[in-house]
């Protein structure tokens, strides 16, 4: 397995990542909300819309309410995980130089003592002002080492779309 079964970069470069990271930054600390151990605040529709490539993405699949900013905190990780009302989304690193973001496959059951065990373990490369298609369906960790906030723009394909539907029409479709 490659990392195709895991994230895929687009090719559309980010004209909005300042505006996006401006608005996180900028943000009140009661706009933002708590959801299942994360910090995130939502985007509106129409800054996203802005973006031709993600025009197009969102006439396809209409993420709804689904479009947010994750913010992790310095010196923290969202350890191992598979998202549950999602199984792929449009991510955008906005700003963490010291984080990282991992896909893996856990190992089978029976091969070992540690339930988290992973194998196939890959690291997202996350360039700056990239989009990449991501499966959040797969197993996943972010973990933040540095002394600043990490945000990321998350854009949540709905059900009952797969990653490999999803990654189908971003390449048919030259995102």
């Amino acid at each position: 397995m490659d990392s195709d079964a895991f994230f895929l970069e687009l090719n559309a470069i980010s004209t909005i990542s300042d505006v996006l990271l401006d608005m996180a930054r900028s943000a009140p600390e009661s706009k933002w909300e708590t959801h299942l151990d994360q910090n995130l605040i939502l985007v509106p529709e129409e800054l996203l819309r802005s973006e031709p490539s993600l025009a197009t993405f969102m006439d396809q699949y209409d993420p709804g309410r689904r479009m947010m900013i994750f913010r992790t905190q310095p010196h923290a990780a969202y350890s191992w995980h598979m998202d549950k009302n999602r199984k792929s989304a449009i991510n955008m690193l906005l700003h963490g130089p010291d984080s990282i973001t991992f896909a893996g496959k856990r190992a089978p059951i029976g091969t070992t003592i540690n339930l988290n065990s992973m194998l196939e373990l890959y690291r997202l490369p996350l360039r700056k002002n990239k989009y990449y298609l991501f499966n959040v369906g797969g197993m996943h960790a972010v973990y933040n080492y540095g002394d600043q906030i990490r945000y990321l723009l998350s854009i949540s394909v709905p059900f009952p779309y797969t990653y490999e539907q999803t990654a189908e029409f971003v390449k048919t479709n030259n995102l």
